[in-house]
């Protein structure tokens, strides 16, 4: 649509979810349920990529059993496997998928310079954890298990703020509250 709500399309897509668009905002990349697989299947999942203005789709083929993906340069794609266990960045030229990080991976975030992602594990002890895109190098953020109910799936809800910190939202019975976090890196 127009900045104004007018001439308002929609963009049809039956199980459609997490969407990012490519670095030029001329497509969008979004998570959907493989033709004649149930959501809950292994390798159920695969991304697309959609012209918003012509309409035109495409399977990423390479790589069905990956869910949620970023978009980080016009051949990189973070993602997360389907089952939550590997962090990985996805060249799309080539199809290659190098791993990231390994575990329970409830959510995930790119910085807005595009040089770090963040994410937070699950499981008994969540962690808020950021990985350095140009050497791979891990740090830890914080502990998350204030923030979680032990063996909590899913959330907590992040994204980074423009001044690179993390933002978590937490979840309390339903209820999502907002977080944010001053780190001050050594």
């Amino acid at each position: 649509m127009n900045i104004d709500g007018t001439s308002q399309r929609e963009i049809p897509r039956k199980d459609a979810d997490v969407s990012s668009w490519s670095p030029d905002g001329n497509s969008l990349l979004f998570e959907v349920v493989a033709e004649g697989k149930q959501w809950v299947e292994k390798n159920s999942r695969q991304l697309e990529t959609i012209d918003p203005r012509s309409g035109n789709r495409s399977v990423v083929a390479s790589l069905q059993g990956i869910g949620a993906g970023l978009w980080i340069t016009s051949d990189t794609v973070i993602a997360v496997t389907d089952d939550s266990t590997k962090l990985v960045a996805i060249d799309l030229q080539s199809g290659k998928r190098a791993l990231l990080a390994a575990g329970l991976i409830v959510d995930f975030a790119a910085s807005l310079d595009q040089k770090y992602v963040y994410y937070a594990t699950g499981g008994a002890e969540p962690k808020a954890m950021r990985i350095r895109l140009s050497d791979r190098k891990i740090d830890e953020i914080t502990s998350l298990k204030n923030l979680l109910r032990p063996m909590y799936v899913f959330g907590p809800m992040m994204s980074v703020a423009p001044d690179g910190s993390p933002i978590f939202t937490r979840d309390i019975v339903g209820t999502q509250e907002i977080y944010a976090l001053t780190v001050k890196w050594p």
